[in-house]
C-alpha cells in the first residue's frame, strides 16, 4: 500500500486584528508553517507532516472529532472581505496525482477546483465520442 504525499500552501491574506496569536497557535498545533509578509498578511504551508494539509478534504477514516476542516477554520480568522486560497498537490507512487484549490471567503463561502475536473470539462468541449483515459495506472 502506497502513502499519499501532499504539500499545501496558501496565498497571503489579512486576518482580523487581535486574532493573530490565536491564528498562529491554531496553525502551528497541526505542524504547519506560518509566514507573515511586510504588509502584515499571513500565509500557511505544510507538507505530509502537517495534519491540515488536506485543506478542506476530510479523511473518511479519521474520527469525526479529529477531522480538520482548515478552510472552514481559517475563514473564522479572515478579515472582512478577505479570501484565503489553499492549493494542494500530492501523489501516491505516481499511480495517482492529486491537486485541488479551495478559495474561502471570510463569510465562509467556498469555491473548489480539482485536477480531476478536467475530465468532465474535456467531455463537455470535445464530446463524449472523444477517447480519453484517466492519468492513473
Amino acid at each position: 500500500m502506497a502513502n499519499y504525499i501532499p504539500i499545501t500552501r496558501t496565498n497571503y491574506f489579512h486576518i482580523t486584528p487581535g486574532t493573530e496569536d490565536a491564528f498562529i497557535q491554531w496553525a502551528e498545533q497541526y505542524g504547519g508553517t506560518v509566514w507573515r509578509d511586510t504588509e502584515g498578511r499571513y500565509a500557511l504551508s505544510g507538507d505530509n507532516e502537517a495534519a491540515w494539509t488536506r485543506a478542506a478534504s476530510v479523511d473518511e477514516d479519521a474520527d469525526p472529532d479529529e477531522q480538520i476542516h482548515a478552510a472552514d477554520e481559517v475563514a473564522t480568522y479572515l478579515a472582512p472581505n478577505e479570501v484565503a486560497v489553499f492549493m494542494e498537490v500530492g501523489y501516491e507512487k505516481l499511480r495517482y496525482l492529486y491537486g485541488q484549490a479551495i478559495a474561502v471567503h471570510a463569510d465562509g463561502r467556498q469555491v473548489h477546483v480539482n485536477l480531476h475536473d478536467v475530465y468532465a470539462k474535456a467531455r463537455d468541449v470535445f464530446g463524449t465520442d472523444a477517447h480519453m483515459t484517466e492519468a492513473t495506472y
